[in-house]
């Protein structure tokens, strides 16, 4: 993502889908937190997020800590 618009034009799409429960899509740290159920699965919304025009690197259930290791080790 590029700039805040590009977070609002992904969590949108992805609200859109069925099976969402929740998302959070955060511009600052290029990540998205995505709850859903038995209505969708990952492949779905890995090309939700890919008919948006964008990728999706996939970490599931990865605590707030591992996260930001992850974020430190790509600067």
């Amino acid at each position: 993502m590029t700039c805040a618009s590009c977070a609002v034009n992904v969590e949108t799409t992805l609200r859109k889908q069925s099976g969402i429960e929740h998302v959070s899509v955060n511009f600052a740290d290029n990540s998205a937190t995505i709850s859903y159920n038995n209505l969708c699965n990952l492949q779905q919304i890995q090309q939700a997020v890919a008919s948006a025009g964008y990728q999706m690197d996939v970490r599931e259930n990865v605590s707030p800590e591992e996260v930001e290791a992850k974020r430190q080790e790509e600067f």
